[in-house]
């Protein structure tokens, strides 16, 4: 394993992005991003950190003709949509602009790559653009050091070395497992791993409506996770590390432009990668059909409940229908789910392409195999 350390962040494979990064927070703007031209003179540009909440940006420009509005244009890790956020300043031909980015109330978790430029709107319908820059939006609470692999970009600040690069060997097989599994494309760059120490740690870096008892969180679609795993807890990075991994992958594999997988799916196969924490997954089912509280396949499409037991029973119920298609249809059934929403198809047209029944069918001959399981 490749380890890098710094008091803040370091990665070889985003190492300019860092030194730009060092250079805008201290206010000082690398030469490549001064524009030669007359029409638009940059004097400073520079990026704060107000984490947990966003960034601070300073643009200080001169321009030949008054300006009137700026835009903030800016994408974020490997997510592929552009914001953008309007500053609204008096007409004149030099600007000065500080603009607080709330990137919390937008979605984005810290952990990511920032690509941002201004555009400039002059009063005669002049557009003037700065050119891209990078900054890392992270959470500066802490000193982190990297370890990595060819797929994995992993962040930790216990100090645990030994313990930190098996970390990455277990997300790496994950990766390379579920790939596989999933007949899932090349991943276009690294996953990013944040390991935290504690629940209260991890806490401070979601947002406040988070529910307090996550261990660990997959932001798929910027090619990140968050995972609470102490070092030397063995048990918990087996669990942790791994299932969100394969959330990842399970997005990789199935990305379309129409439809999200059913989260019972994604949880099921995500559980079943595990190595440990499925011990008394059984019994939590079990249970839950004998007292009546066993949710239904179609409750369990989309987000889940927000209370911990019913989030609980849950994860034990999706693993169990993963585990029922497995051994009673083969592999190939899986495929076929997988196929199927790959192409974009809706959750009951994948359902019917790839295992010729509804989603009512499938819950009730799951239901009819718990119950001879139980009774036997």
């Amino acid at each position: 394993m490749n380890r890098l350390r710094a008091n803040g962040l370091l990665s070889r494979s985003v190492l300019a992005s860092i030194v730009l990064g060092a250079l805008l927070l201290s206010g000082a703007l690398p030469l490549a991003a001064k524009q030669e031209s007359s029409v638009l003179s940059i004097s400073n540009q520079a990026v704060t950190s107000e984490f947990p909440t966003g960034l601070r940006f300073i643009l200080k420009a001169e321009t030949e003709k008054e300006v009137s509005r700026a835009d903030l244009v800016f994408s974020a890790g490997a997510n592929e949509t552009l914001y953008q956020t309007t500053v609204r300043i008096p007409d004149a031909s030099q600007a000065e602009i500080e603009h607080s980015l709330e990137l919390q109330n937008l979605g984005i978790p810290p952990g990511l790559v920032l690509a941002y430029h201004w555009k400039l709107h002059t009063t005669s319908g002049v557009v003037l653009e700065t050119p891209e820059q990078q900054v890392e939006w992270f959470d500066d609470r802490f000193s982190w050091t990297l370890y990595e692999s060819e797929d994995i970009l992993l962040y930790a600040y216990s100090g645990d070395d030994e313990f930190n690069d098996g970390a990455v060997t277990i997300a790496q097989e994950a990766v390379d497992d579920s790939q596989d599994r999933f007949d899932a494309p090349e991943r276009p760059e690294p996953l990013r791993i944040w390991l935290y120490e504690s629940q209260s740690d991890m806490g401070g870096a979601l947002s406040p409506n988070s529910r307090e008892w996550i261990g660990g969180i997959s932001y798929a679609n910027f090619s990140m996770m968050a995972a609470v795993v102490p070092a030397g807890d063995e048990r918990a990075m087996l669990r942790v590390v791994p299932h969100e991994v394969v959330h990842q992958i399970f997005y990789d594999a199935t990305r379309n432009p129409f439809n999200n997988p059913a989260a019972w799916l994604d949880e099921g196969l995500a559980s079943s990668i595990q190595v440990v924490g499925l011990e008394n997954f059984d019994e939590i089912v079990d249970e839950a059909y004998l007292d009546g509280t066993l949710p239904s396949l179609r409750s369990m499409i989309s987000e889940w409940g927000s209370d911990r037991r019913s989030v609980q029973v849950s994860y034990a119920s999706s693993y169990s229908v993963v585990t029922f298609i497995q051994d009673t249809m083969g592999d190939e059934a899986i495929d076929g789910l997988l196929e199927a929403y790959r192409q974009g198809l809706s959750h009951e047209a994948a359902m019917i392409q790839a295992l010729g029944m509804t989603t009512d069918e499938l819950d009730t001959m799951w239901r009819q195999y718990l119950d001879e399981a139980i009774s036997s």
